[in-house]
């Protein structure tokens, strides 16, 4: 059994665009939420990063859960090629889904999100 059942290890052009196209459909709604204010410990932002989580990770990646969104959190924002990658999409958006990624490991969990990080 594969740790990443999902896993394609090289897309055809067709794939490749549709990931695309579904990665940056959703990166333009997260940047637009970040760019707008919207809390990104609010209910709206949990939607966007279940979007995300199913329209694009689990759809074209791998298998995920919230212990890996949680240990995205962490490298989202701090990792100079991924924060350059997530702010392309819009300033600020990189800082917006590391707070989003860490709340969503309690909001999938079904746990309070703390509001201490």
């Amino acid at each position: 059994m594969s740790f990443n059942p999902n896993y394609i290890p090289d897309f055809n052009d067709k794939q490749a665009a549709e990931a695309t196209a579904d990665r940056d459909r959703i990166m333009n709604k997260i940047a637009a939420a970040a760019r707008d204010g919207v809390d990104p410990k609010s209910q709206a932002a949990m939607e966007l990063v279940d979007e995300y989580r199913f329209g694009f990770i689990d759809k074209w990646m791998y298998k995920s859960t919230p212990i890996i969104f949680f240990g995205l959190s962490a490298v989202v924002e701090d990792n100079r090629p991924d924060k350059l990658a997530y702010d392309a999409y819009g300033e600020g958006t990189a800082l917006w889904l590391k707070t989003a990624f860490r709340a969503y490991y309690y909001y999938a969990k079904g746990q309070p999100i703390p509001d201490d990080f």
